[in-house]
């Protein structure tokens, strides 16, 4: 868990504060990243009860640590999409900005 919860929020704390700095352009949305926030603590909360019912009550806990999985793939998801799409904005307007400067200005 510690790999789940500690290397991978790392990774997405830092993809959140540089890659749209690095691409010059700010997060496509603000929700997204709040709600893979949640949806992935919450997965990684469900996970980790999960795994301390598992000697318990054995193969019963198997939903409880799969909901948490699919939680915490949701906000992976998420993110990976936010990420997308602020690339694509991105990419699309130093595309703009290409073609305006290859256009004649007509004067």
């Amino acid at each position: 868990m510690t790999v789940v919860g500690f290397l991978t929020m790392m990774v997405f704390g830092v993809g959140y504060q540089l890659l749209p700095r690095l691409f010059g352009h700010a997060l496509y949305s603000r929700g997204f990243a709040i709600a893979h926030w949640w949806l992935a603590n919450v997965g990684l909360a469900a996970m980790i009860v999960g795994f301390f019912l598992q000697p318990h009550v054995g193969r019963h806990s198997a939903p409880v640590t799969a909901s948490g999985g699919i939680l915490f793939a949701l906000g992976a998801l998420g993110f990976v999409y936010n990420m997308w799409r602020t690339f694509n904005l991105a990419d699309a307007r130093a595309r703009a900005r290409a073609m305006e400067r290859m256009l004649p200005t007509v004067e």
